[in-house]
């Protein structure tokens, strides 16, 4: 009987020996594991994408003159006839010039982040009575840096007010430049930008009256900068500009030398928004400067920058002004105010009044058909004083109508 007890106890000794024995050869030692895990595919790197968008509109624009501003699709007040002998004809105009084509692209996941490229054009180009295609923008952006043909910096686009008219308020500062800008990233209470931009000459010679200045070529880029603050219900910004106004003065006699001569010339724009009471939006802008003229919508390519003073000499005017409007949203129908004006100082001789003065008021209706196209009629009204002290007014209605695709 004791046998057969030994043999079984030493039966059950083996037995949970064995199976210690298997179990350590097949579990794992605590915190270290028996065999390596599977290995995972590192994840490959995402190829950059690029994403295109085309757009446009096609948008009809017309006026009815009653006299004062014949010749001109915009309300340039600086055309306004003085004459006596003015022509009064009325005068019906309509065309589909500013009809817009836009590429959007964006290049993502580069290694330098999202890559962005604008291309826009409408119909306005040289070339009289016809519809050449004209580049307003074209531009590529790449994080805070943009290089290209886009808005100035010294203008501010959320102080537009919304009109029919091409040149909008006479101190407007719609101009696109080429240039190369910097600016912080967007959505924070402070914003700045600064920038380089070619924006050309812009001055005049009158030869009969001083045949020694003559013009030159653009040496240096002008310098502008902009800081804002607020969001999208209020706002308020300060744009600044720098630039250099080269002329050539030639010497008398057979020998045709000349000389460079430059002025410096410059300004500054306070410009803003606010949000009123339910549908209704306030927005301004004033400026002033030295030489900066063409910066403004009814002022640029007429040779306003600068002009000479008889004595061999060319001087820059002194250009005030600014405007203010009033834009309500009441359902369908959209409606401005607007009141602007301004004034270039003669530089030529002392004590003789200002070289130009004069100011616009507007009163435009829109009404939006669908979500994609409105309808829209604006009623103009602009008076000026020129440098000889004569007086003129125009008067025009204009339409218009947008689609958008």
């Amino acid at each position: 009987m004791r046998h057969i007890v030994w043999r079984v106890a030493a039966a059950a000794v083996a037995t949970l020996a064995l199976t210690a024995t298997l179990k350590g050869q097949s579990a794992p030692s605590q915190g270290t594991p028996a065999t390596d895990p599977p290995a995972v595919p590192a994840a490959a790197p995402v190829p950059p994408t690029t994403e295109v968008k085309v757009t446009g509109l096609v948008k009809l624009v017309g006026f009815y003159d009653l006299g004062g501003l014949q010749g001109q699709d915009g309300f340039k007040i600086t055309q306004v006839d003085t004459a006596e002998d003015r022509n009064e004809e009325h005068r019906l105009s309509a065309d589909l010039k500013q009809t817009r084509l836009r590429l959007d692209a964006v290049r993502r996941a580069t290694r330098l982040g999202d890559v962005k490229a604008v291309v826009e054009g409408d119909f306005r180009g040289s070339g009289g009575s016809t519809a050449n295609l004209r580049l307003r923008f074209a531009f590529v952006e790449v994080g805070g840096l943009t290089v290209g043909q886009t808005r100035t910096v010294f203008g501010d686009p959320a102080a537009d007010a919304i009109v029919i008219d091409l040149e909008g308020p006479p101190t407007g500062i719609a101009l696109r430049t080429p240039q190369v800008r910097f600016a912080s990233s967007p959505g924070r209470p402070w914003r700045w930008m600064v920038a380089a931009e070619v924006s050309g000459v812009d001055y005049s010679t009158l030869p009969d009256f001083d045949p020694v200045i003559v013009s030159t070529y653009l040496r240096r880029p002008d310098l502008t900068a902009s800081v804002r603050y607020g969001t999208t219900r209020a706002h308020v910004q300060v744009g600044g500009v720098v630039r250099e106004i080269r002329y050539r003065r030639q010497s008398a006699g057979s020998s045709g030398e000349s000389s460079s001569e430059s002025l410096t010339g410059g300004g500054a724009a306070v410009s803003g928004s606010a949000a009123l009471w339910a549908g209704g939006r306030l927005v301004f802008q004033a400026i002033a400067g030295k030489g900066i003229a063409h910066y403004l919508s009814s002022f640029g390519g007429g040779g306003w920058d600068a002009v000479p003073t008889g004595l061999g000499q060319l001087e820059t005017t002194t250009d005030t002004g600014g405007y203010l409007a009033y834009m309500h949203t009441a359902g369908r129908f959209r409606a401005t105010a607007l009141l602007g004006g301004a004034a270039v100082d003669n530089p030529i001789r002392e004590g003789l009044p200002d070289f130009f003065k004069g100011y616009v008021a507007s009163l435009t209706g829109f009404y939006d058909v669908l979500d994609v196209l409105w309808v829209g009629l604006e009623l103009d009204y602009g008076r000026i004083r020129d440098f000889k002290q004569r007086r003129g007014d125009a008067t025009r209605v204009q339409f218009g109508m947008q689609a958008r695709f």
